[in-house]
Parts: C-alpha cells; structure tokens; sequence
C-alpha cells in the first residue's frame, strides 16, 4: 500500500520527480501522482505523465476537481475564487466550472 502522506510530502517538499518516488514505492506513476493535491497534480499532469498516462488519470482528475471546488467555494467568495490560481486553472480546462 502507497503512503499517500509521504508521496505528498516527498513530491511538494522535497521536489522528488514521481517517476522515482514510483520507483521507491514499487508503484506506477499513476498511483503516485492520485495522492497529489490537486495543485500538485496538476503540475504532475503538465510536466510529468505521457498522454496514455493522462487518460489513465482523468478520473482521478475530475474527482480531485470536483472535490477541491467543492472545498473551496465553502472557504472564499467568488471574488477570491476568481484570483485563486487553481481554480483559475481548473475553468481554463473546464470553461463550464
């Protein structure tokens, strides 16, 4: 079982590529890169994942979206929402969010 905690930590504190952190855990890219955050994920996805690995992932992505949207629409109000760098992304992908 892959710690999700420490892939998070590995990945946003240490700056450790998930291709090895996929080889220090004995899991794919895939599986390491669902624990991200989604602002981390999202980097991961740009940077990181070839196309294939991309389709893989793109329900893992529309939960992390989802779940993250739902968060933070309870915490800012759709002023801050607009300015908030990840969300500003996510309606760049989804123009329907």
């Amino acid at each position: 079982m892959i710690d999700a905690d420490l892939v998070a930590w590995t990945y946003s504190e240490g700056g450790v590529a998930i291709a090895t952190i996929a080889e220090w855990h004995e899991h794919t890219k895939v599986a390491v890169a669902a624990c991200l955050s989604l602002p981390d994920f999202l980097k991961v996805w740009d940077s990181e994942l070839t196309p294939a690995e991309r389709t893989e992932l793109v329900p893992v992505l529309l939960r992390k979206k989802n779940e993250y949207l739902r968060m933070e629409r309870n915490v800012l109000t759709p002023t801050e929402l607009a300015r908030e760098k990840t969300c500003r992304r996510l309606r760049s992908m989804f123009p329907d969010t």
